[in-house]
């Protein structure tokens, strides 16, 4: 069974681009803002979230606090993505829980490795396993 993904961003083509980087290796679920996101991710349950920072609306730190109010979250890990790239906004990232973060424009194996070591993270977590 295929690992599923939340890809939330406002952009629709960086959803596209993040959709074709991933075909065929995850199954993925894109949100194009926090709201949606939140109604997606209590129904699919995912393996891991990827969230842009910088959305109108609900930003990715306000819908990192919406996941943390959601009993399936768990330890779910959330990789923060972003074009912007100071040291604040990485710092309050993981401030706010984030497992990981990426900066924009994305690399195809990069991704990857940090999905994948992410995800087996989590699992160990998840079994309570340092």
């Amino acid at each position: 069974m295929m690992k599923k993904l939340l890809v939330v961003d406002d952009n629709v083509s960086f959803l596209r681009q993040i959709c074709v980087l991933l075909e065929g290796q995850y199954e993925f679920f894109p949100a194009k803002s926090g709201a949606m996101a939140l109604k997606i991710g209590a129904q699919e349950k995912p393996d891991l979230i990827l969230l842009d920072v910088e959305m109108p609306e609900m930003d990715g730190f306000e819908t990192m606090a919406g996941f943390k109010k959601e009993a399936w979250f768990g330890h779910t890990p959330v990789i923060f993505i972003s074009g912007n790239q100071d040291e604040a906004t990485k710092a309050k990232a993981f401030e706010s829980g984030a497992a990981d973060f990426i900066t924009k424009p994305l690399e195809k194996e990069m991704l990857l490795k940090r999905i994948e070591l992410n995800m087996r993270d989590s699992g160990d977590a998840a079994r309570g396993q340092p």
